[in-house]
């Protein structure tokens, strides 16, 4: 499918889940100057760790069409036009650069105030035109948003860690981790081994997307140690979601692995038009299956040489918990599966 397909389907599901009445006005446009940019912010709004941005106020000066209105739907996508969340401004306030508040700062998501600062710095320095002297004193349009769709991804509280949304300080903690073979042994060949630096920040910065609906970071001893992920499927399949984790060995015996195992199925099992959570497992990980049965998970068969892992075939073991009975409206609306309206240029980040 082409971006505006894809956009308009988006957008289409969009609607229903939030409420919205199809011809909603909504501008569509992407974050930052870069594909890996555009990416990475959009990954942090769609998580729901990203809810503001701020640009020059010079764009708007120039063009008032660049200054948000209170109230404003977006269609965020990411460098290439593909959909990646819906969101609505909810304010606009004019800052100097260097009076910025510290949770506003914060509330961009993309690390501390420092951090903040330097990024921004930057990316006003290159976006600039040349006859804007950046300063302390450059004024900036700063907006905070709601997310609309897709379901934002929740921290859910565990005993002993927790789930959270990924953030970008986590990428040297999960290169740490995830580079084991203890870990890549039971993983498909997607998952890279050696794990480096660059691997972990590609998948903080939007590489999760390409695989899973919610992916959450476990936080062990106040580090990302691990990865857990729900991925609903879409069309006749969205009955269907399917889940998939990992932990670092060192964090092994803990409990951890299992109670991550529940919260997400739990949660899993609440979203609309969701009957079923599914798992793969490698033939000889006893530890998973433990993991899913103690979860209420079942054995629905073996898939014979269904893989290949390191070029040879393996076998797969299809584990699923079904939903219990509930009223539909006691669900949650998922967030996964138009009307047309200008691109805005890439002002913000």
């Amino acid at each position: 499918m082409t971006p505006h397909s894809l956009q308009r389907q988006f957008w289409l599901t969009a609607c229903k889940s939030a409420g919205m009445p199809v011809d909603t006005p909504h501008t569509v446009w992407h974050f930052g100057d870069t594909p890996e940019l555009a990416r990475q912010l959009g990954s942090l709004v769609r998580s729901g760790v990203k809810t503001a941005s701020c640009g020059l106020k010079y764009w708007a000066d120039q063009d008032p069409a660049n200054q948000g209105t209170v109230g404003d739907v977006s269609l965020i996508t990411d460098h290439a036009g593909h959909p990646l969340c819906v969101i609505r401004l909810v304010s606009v306030v004019e800052h100097a650069l260097g009076e910025v508040p510290e949770d506003f700062a914060l509330a961009e998501g993309e690390g501390d105030y420092a951090a903040w600062h330097a990024a921004h710095l930057d990316y006003f320095s290159r976006t600039r035109p040349a006859d804007l002297i950046l300063d302390a004193q450059t004024p900036l349009l700063c907006e905070r948003y709601e997310l609309l769709y897709p379901t934002a991804t929740p921290t859910l509280a565990l005993n002993g860690a927790r789930l959270r949304p990924w953030q970008l300080a986590d990428a040297p903690a999960l290169a740490r981790h995830a580079n084991s073979p203890r870990i890549t042994s039971w993983l498909d060949d997607r998952f890279p081994s050696p794990y480096s630096l660059a691997d972990a920040e590609d998948w903080i910065g939007g590489g999760w997307l390409e695989v899973s609906s919610f992916n959450w970071a476990i936080e062990v001893d106040g580090e990302a140690a691990g990865s857990i992920s729900l991925t609903q499927g879409s069309g006749h399949a969205a009955c269907s979601a399917s889940i998939g984790y990992w932990l670092t060995d060192s964090r092994w015996g803990r409990g951890i692995a299992s109670a991550a195992v529940g919260a997400v199925s739990d949660f899993g099992l609440q979203l609309r038009g969701v009957e079923r959570i599914e798992a793969y497992i490698f033939d000889g990980n006893h530890g998973a299956v433990r993991t899913l049965e103690v979860n209420g998970y079942e054995h629905e068969g073996t898939l014979r040489r269904s893989l290949l892992k390191a070029g040879k075939p393996i076998d797969q073991h299809l584990y699923a918990r079904l939903r219990p009975d509930m009223a539909a409206d006691d669900r949650l609306a998922s967030g996964f599966p138009m009307g047309t309206s200008p691109s805005q240029p890439a002002t913000k980040t």
